[in-house]
């Protein structure tokens, strides 16, 4: 019966534990203060494209290419576990959008990317604090 209890307890504690610890977040809905804007040219190889450890929001725009069909990147918002976009895998964002990433739900960490489509796309990524 001794067992049967502590293996009890242990599938609980294991159930009731966090599976994905957050990676530094704010809470939603605070003002942000304009903090950096910096723009890149997004190749055939991930770059680091964030690395601040706190933040209230990232803000991508991904313009349109002028020449290209279709321009888009794809983008990883944590190097933890060395996670990192590929040409075929994370987020995407396509061209002529601008999406503001909160750090209520995509946290704050390392974030990465890579050309989705091929060829050199530009972005321009703004941090709010």
């Amino acid at each position: 019966m001794l067992i049967l209890g502590a293996l009890l307890a242990l599938v609980l504690a294991l159930f009731l534990r966090e599976a994905n610890p957050a990676l530094g977040d704010s809470p939603g809905s605070l003002p942000a203060n304009y903090s950096s804007s910096t723009n890149f040219t997004i190749g055939t190889s991930a770059i680091r494209i964030f690395s601040t450890s706190t933040c209230a929001a990232r803000i991508i725009t991904v313009p349109n290419v002028t020449g290209a069909i279709t321009a888009a990147v794809n983008l990883s918002f944590t190097d933890a576990r060395g996670v990192r976009p590929t040409a075929t895998t994370g987020h995407t964002q396509q061209a002529t959008t601008t999406v503001t990433y909160g750090a209520e739900n995509y946290g704050c960490g390392t974030g990465y990317a890579i050309s989705a489509t091929g060829g050199d796309v530009p972005i321009t990524v703004t941090e709010t604090q």
